[in-house]
């Protein structure tokens, strides 16, 4: 079965949609349901790969926007579908080739660090000729930690 199709099972065994349409609210267990289930049979390479993919469920800004703006934006986002105020995405200048993002969530470390990576792959500044993304030592793999991540080009 190619994975389009394996893909769509495993989102209505979790009752959630092939696309997330604006304004339309799913129930955040199911989602941390299925990336549990994805870490279990497919490792956190597969969570990883998913979190890289999210930036296809938004209508993401086209216009050259900062990376530190797009994880604004992700941060406004994740507030409309996260209903209860919990967590946030906050970056924070190290230097002129450097930013730190704080993720404060209830996702797997693997999927935010897709997320992350996906955004900074899309909005590198422009001068950029790649861009890396790294866990600081202070990561903790418990999904109710603060997870920081380097982002560097």
């Amino acid at each position: 079965m190619p994975v389009s199709q394996q893909a769509g099972v495993l989102l209505r065994r979790h009752n959630l949609p092939e696309k997330v349409l604006p304004g339309q609210w799913v129930p955040l267990s199911a989602w941390l349901n299925l990336l549990e289930e994805l870490s279990g049979s497919g490792g956190e390479q597969t969570v990883y790969s998913v979190g890289l993919r999210v930036l296809e469920q938004k209508c993401w800004p086209t216009s050259a926007i900062s990376l530190a703006e797009a994880v604004k934006q992700l941060n406004r986002t994740y507030g409309e579908r996260v209903r209860g105020g919990y967590g946030y995405y906050r970056t924070e200048s190290q230097s002129p080739h450097r930013l730190l993002v704080e993720c404060l969530t209830p996702f797997p470390a693997a999927f935010d660090l897709g997320v992350i990576t996906g955004l900074a792959r899309r909005y590198k500044p422009a001068e950029a000729l790649r861009v890396r993304v790294e866990t600081q030592a202070s990561l903790v793999v418990s999904p109710t930690a603060v997870k920081r991540l380097l982002v560097s080009w």
